[in-house]
């Protein structure tokens, strides 16, 4: 089985070192890559106006987020989280897997610096690790701004009892086991304890009671020792360093005894993430032509092409927002259905209309009043611009009549037409002179039986006839013959109605002696020797 391990010892300081040996891939394959993130107490530590450990949590996270389709990531950190002990071996947090880019970067932003630097038994944590997992091609990734600080110096002391200690610490490796702390009481102090602070003895192994590890190792008795056991099942090593407290020379056996030729140093941000990029760069497949697995596209195929990145994005459509997303391999087009009304957008989203987006149209039933328009049926009952659909004149002798368009609604009224089978409260004005007998609602004729005092209609009103005529309900008809000329014996009945007399107009409303259009004298003349001619007879 082929595995490769990424280290990153992180450190702070800048100098131009030869980049890792990257491992030949398999193409085809999805990468496993463990990253192994260094949280020691150190970690705290400035670089400009940022922690180193905020540093490397943001790089990682850059890297995570960027190759999470193409590579499956997982993360270990070092010592323990959550904390158990300031040396306890690094335990793995997030499971490699593919698209596992959230997982990563949660974890790492609830994470504290702490403890100290337990690089050799991390490392042989990660083997016992990885062993149980069938993929081929495994990278893990170790992020340390220091060197091994839970176990013995490579170098013997030159005195026994003796502190050696490194400028800007404030602990000292002394001739016992492992490291010790010397601040004592506010003040340093030259002189070792009997048993260090730090357990400082390989798995398998204690500090006795004269401060020295006793016992069958069961674990690497140095970190470059774990990197070769790894070396020796497959597992490739890259080592990156961040930070100015860094063992050069530490770090160069570590990356020589993972199988790459040297570490990567950088001393800023932009160092420490250009460093992790062309480790990842190399792990993966992408630029090979080839469209492999976990990538989107691939770059070096033509444009055109199956499989081709996109380099613009761009659907036609006008309501969608058009956005090219990812990088390298994992370069897609993004369309997000554009919801909010904007000018000049050249799209009218669902719910806006042409009063809050002049990319929409206007139309009726949109809510809104539309230059144009009368009224919109989408704005509710009530408020301004609303539809009233009904119309009514209140004049019961008209026929209502809605029409035009739903915006635009016209009311017209027709005349109601004379209907003597339904009482409708009209009398209909035309034609003239209407009785009860052509429609119930108006009143009836004057003349015998009209109500006293009440509305009637005189048929004669207006009636103009010819000499020798009278008006009789609303016709002209000649006087009888004793009466078509003077002096003459009238005879016959006299007329109930208004009528026109001999040589001049008559007319009277519906009752004989009416104070309407009373008889001139020359026809109540006529009218009195018309009755004693006819009682002589």
């Amino acid at each position: 089985m082929k595995r490769t391990l990424l280290i990153s010892a992180v450190a702070v300081g800048l100098m131009a070192l030869p980049s890792p040996a990257s491992a030949q891939q398999k193409c085809g394959e999805i990468p496993t890559v463990l990253i192994i993130q260094d949280r020691s107490g150190s970690m705290k530590e400035l670089v400009g106006a940022k922690s180193k450990w905020d540093i490397a949590r943001q790089a990682l996270s850059n890297i995570a987020n960027q190759f999470g389709n193409q590579l499956s990531v997982g993360l270990m950190l070092y010592p323990r989280w959550p904390d158990k002990g300031i040396c306890d071996a690094g335990l793995v947090n997030v499971a490699p897997v593919i698209k596992n880019q959230l997982n990563v970067v949660t974890t790492l932003n609830k994470v504290v610096p702490a403890g100290n630097t337990p690089l050799a038994a991390s490392l042989d944590a990660a083997a016992t690790y990885l062993k149980t997992l069938s993929a081929s091609l495994v990278h893990i990734i170790l992020v340390t701004d220091g060197k091994e600080t839970c176990l013995l110096p490579s170098k013997p002391l030159t005195k026994p009892g003796s502190c050696q200690w490194k400028s800007g610490t404030n602990y000292r490796k002394c001739g016992g086991c492992g490291w010790q702390f010397c601040l004592a009481g506010g003040t340093w102090s030259n002189v070792c304890a009997a048993k260090p602070s730090v357990h400082p003895c390989p798995a398998g192994q204690t500090c006795d009671s004269k401060a020295k590890c006793t016992g069958a190792a069961t674990g690497s008795l140095t970190a470059k020792q774990a990197m070769a056991n790894l070396a020796a099942v497959g597992v490739t090593g890259h080592v990156i360093g961040f930070g100015a407290n860094v063992d050069a020379a530490v770090l160069k056996d570590l990356a020589s005894a993972g199988g790459t030729t040297n570490y990567q140093y950088a001393a800023n941000p932009a160092g420490l993430q250009s460093a992790l990029n062309k480790i990842v760069a190399g792990i993966n497949c992408c630029g090979n032509g080839a469209l492999d697995k976990g990538e989107l596209c691939d770059k070096k195929i033509a444009a055109g092409q199956p499989g081709a990145c996109p380099t613009s994005c761009n659907d036609g459509k006008p309501c969608t927002a058009d956005k090219l997303t990812g990088s390298d391999c994992s370069v897609k087009c993004q369309y997000t259905p554009i919801t909010q009304p904007k000018n000049g957008d050249g799209c009218c989203p669902p719910g806006a209309n042409s009063g809050n987006d002049n990319d929409c149209k206007a139309s009726c039933g949109n809510g809104v009043l539309d230059v144009g328009e009368k009224c919109d049926p989408g704005i509710p009952k009530g408020q301004t611009g609303a539809c009233d659909l009904k119309c009514d004149d209140k004049d019961p002798c008209t026929t209502d009549i809605l029409g035009g368009s739903k915006c635009n609604p016209v009311c017209t009224t027709k005349p109601v037409a004379a209907d003597p089978t339904q009482k409708d409260q009209c009398c209909p004005k035309t034609p003239a002179k209407l009785t009860v007998k052509d429609d119930p609602d108006c009143p009836p004729p004057c003349g015998p039986g009209a109500p006293d005092g009440g509305p009637c209609v005189d048929l004669c009103k207006g009636v103009k006839c010819p000499t020798g005529h009278y008006c009789k309900q609303g016709k002209c008809v000649p006087f009888p013959v004793d009466m078509a000329a003077p002096r003459k014996d009238l005879g016959g009945d006299l007329p109930t109605q208004g009528f026109q007399g001999i040589g001049g107009e008559v007319g009277c409303d519906c009752r004989v002696g009416g104070g309407g259009s009373g008889l001139p004298a020359a026809g109540l003349l006529l009218l009195a020797l018309g009755l004693l001619r006819r009682r002589r007879r």
